[in-house]
């Protein structure tokens, strides 16, 4: 109930409040910088207390002005507000110089560039980007019982997700949190994270397409610019980034490294590219290049 999801809200501001001395002295995988604990610990706080901010300012503002609006609709305004912010705009500047001094090692030297060193923006930008998906991952897993479509179409709402990309996001998000730190402290495939930290740019107009669909206001218009900025930034690379893969050295790589590189690396750009589908499919349908097949469903006898 509305109730209940407000009183967790709650509890969340509390647990953020009383875990933050903790925070910033957790021990993560091997000897990592004060900045990463201190970016991981600060992230995780902020993105949670900005959303709980946004939460009850909408929800508040909802309440005098527009007391239809449903609270799924809500929490995923307040979400995208964070998601919007943090990770989309501050995380790709503070990691940008990082890339571009791979990109120029990966030209120059394309075997050294998996072991290369660590930039010390990478360590700043990994400990904002885990502390953002901690917070992130804590919404989904107290919001799911809203943020879930339920199989009644007539019951949906606007701004819910599909339970497969819900449980994608939950595995990207778990997956970034273990793996991304241990790439940082062992100076192995550092690059590739950096990457994956920069393309958290194509969010902003994600999430103010999102906030739109919420707001029951047409999203053609953003869907349009991220659906570019997508392409620019996810897809486009690829040849490049597959040439630095082949081309990279890995003899000084253990052989849990090389399982770990070869079970995880290529799971963000093959769900690019399946995004990206779905996202060409979108718009072919929307501009009237292609029709949706309709589910013919069973006749009653």
């Amino acid at each position: 109930s509305d109730q209940t999801l407000m009183t967790t809200m709650v509890d969340v501001a509390a647990i953020a409040s009383a875990a933050e001395p903790y925070l910033a002295q957790l021990p993560l995988p091997g000897i990592l910088l004060p900045d990463f604990e201190k970016a991981f610990a600060g992230s995780y706080i902020v993105c949670t207390s900005v959303f709980l901010v946004m939460f009850v300012l909408f929800y508040v503002t909802a309440a005098i002005f527009a007391p239809k609006r449903r609270l799924v609709e809500i929490v995923v305004m307040a979400m995208s507000v964070v998601s919007g912010g943090l990770p989309a705009v501050w995380i790709p500047y503070v990691v940008w110089p990082g890339i571009v001094a791979a990109v120029e090692l990966g030209l120059e030297n394309p075997a050294s560039l998996p072991t290369m060193k660590t930039p010390h923006t990478f360590f700043v930008a990994c400990g904002l980007s885990t502390g953002y998906m901690l917070y992130d991952l804590m919404i989904m897993l107290v919001g799911y019982p809203i943020l879930i479509k339920p199989k009644d179409k007539s019951k949906r709402i606007p701004g819910q997700m599909a339970y497969p990309i819900y449980l994608q996001m939950l595995m990207h998000h778990v997956l970034s949190i273990l793996v991304w730190p241990v790439a940082m402290t062992e100076n192995k495939m550092s690059w590739v994270v950096g990457y994956f930290m920069l393309t958290e740019i194509t969010n902003v107009f994600l999430n103010l397409r999102e906030m739109f669909t919420a707001l029951g206001i047409d999203n053609t218009i953003t869907s349009l610019i991220w659906a570019i900025q997508f392409l620019i930034v996810r897809i486009l690379p690829l040849p490049l980034i597959i040439y630095f893969f082949c081309m990279g050295d890995y003899s000084s790589f253990s052989l849990g490294l090389k399982v770990l590189s070869a079970l995880t690396v290529p799971i963000p750009f093959l769900l690019n590219v399946y995004w990206f589908s779905f996202i060409v499919d979108g718009f072919a349908v929307k501009l009237g290049c292609k029709t949706r097949k309709k589910k013919n469903k069973p006749k009653k006898e």
